[in-house]
């Protein structure tokens, strides 16, 4: 089954309001050119102040499909596919996405945003906040990991990368997702089988290109961040699951200690994929923060 193919089975796995088909309709899929020549892919749904949201590592934009019906009728709410991942182009390259976003903004005309990153996502959405502060209206990151620290790892929680690539090396693209799907960090509780289905149908988009060759390399970001969190001026909210595992959970109290003034929200009965499994309580808790920053 093509990629395409899987992707629609994402919308008839859970029928959607009437404002999430607007959110998805022919018309509101774009794509813009980067500096660099890779092809974009992004939506926009609502209308307001503008919310960006950034998926997180093998993910693509159909992440926040549960997220797109609540902050539409708030926002001007943007989703796009990082390079590498979904419908954009190009190779997978985190020392460059930054960049990508600021185009992003600057095509779409916008000076200054909310942030929303989720894991992979919120990495790059600090480093953005880093870079470009003034074009941060205000920060929201779930489980987010933090360029310069390094928290002690239980076995369970280690992502088995080079494991990964070998297997990526070899032909076996099915193998790395199929494993995937199966580590923590992918729970998704028994009464959630839509949700499972879901995830599955999108992990079997992700190609593994990121894996082939200089992974390290490509993560690199030339500031640690863990040293200079108090460089973050954007009031930031935190957000993650109770039953995220113990290593984010520390990185969360890392930022929560070093962003002046940020605030953490647990949300209980999911993990690290906790927009997808208690949608209703993490739209909640990001629209109760951005109308307090209002």
């Amino acid at each position: 089954m093509s990629c395409g193919m899987l992707l629609k089975m994402l919308y008839r796995l859970k029928k959607a309001n009437n404002q999430y088909h607007q959110a998805v309709m022919p018309g509101s899929n774009r794509s813009f050119t980067t500096r660099d020549g890779v092809k974009i892919r992004y939506e926009v749904s609502g209308k307001g102040e503008p919310l960006l949201l950034i998926h997180g590592w093998t993910f693509n934009r159909h992440m926040w499909s549960e997220q797109i019906p609540d902050f539409q009728k708030h926002y001007k709410t943007i989703t796009y596919d990082r390079r590498g991942c979904g419908e954009s182009d190009g190779g997978s390259d985190l020392r460059l996405e930054a960049e990508d976003l600021r185009e992003l903004l600057d095509h779409l005309q916008i000076d200054r945003t909310f942030l929303l990153g989720m894991s992979q996502g919120g990495r790059i959405a600090l480093r953005f906040a880093y870079l470009y502060p003034e074009r941060v209206k205000a920060l929201i990151l779930q489980c987010a990991p933090l360029d310069g620290y390094k928290p002690a790892i239980k076995s369970a929680d280690q992502i088995p990368i080079q494991d990964y690539a070998q297997l990526v090396a070899d032909g076996k693209i099915d193998a790395v997702r199929k494993q995937w799907l199966q580590h923590p960090l992918m729970a998704i509780p028994a009464d959630k089988p839509d949700i499972a289905e879901k995830i599955k149908a999108i992990i079997n988009c992700y190609s593994g290109s990121d894996l082939q060759c200089g992974i390290n390399e490509r993560m690199a970001f030339p500031v640690n961040l863990a040293e200079n969190l108090d460089q973050i001026k954007a009031a930031t909210l935190l957000i993650v699951g109770d039953k995220e595992t113990d290593t984010l959970k520390d990185v969360t109290d890392k930022l929560l200690n070093g962003i002046r003034g940020s605030k953490k929200v647990v949300i209980n009965g999911g993990g690290h994929l906790i927009n997808l499994i208690k949608p209703a309580l993490y739209n909640k808790a990001v629209l109760e923060f951005l109308a307090e920053q209002k």
